[in-house]
């Protein structure tokens, strides 16, 4: 049975490649016409805080929320 703390890095280890991997819609935020809400924590590895900032910036109706001490 594996704990808790393997979960998390098989988990973190995952998303991590996928990031990584994926080619997303990064340059077409600003096509997003709905009001839209971006989360982040502060301690967050792979979307990091200075990333988030970078999105909102392209988003036309958005609210950025930093949980403080979450990753």
């Amino acid at each position: 049975m594996r704990r808790f703390g393997e979960y998390y890095d098989i988990t973190l280890q995952k998303q991590a490649e996928r990031v990584i991997k994926w080619n997303g819609t990064y340059d077409s935020p600003s096509q997003i016409i709905q009001p839209s809400l971006v989360l982040v924590g502060t301690e967050d590895v792979i979307t990091t805080p200075k990333r988030s900032l970078l999105l909102v910036e392209k988003i036309p109706l958005v609210w950025l929320v930093q949980i403080r001490e979450a990753g």
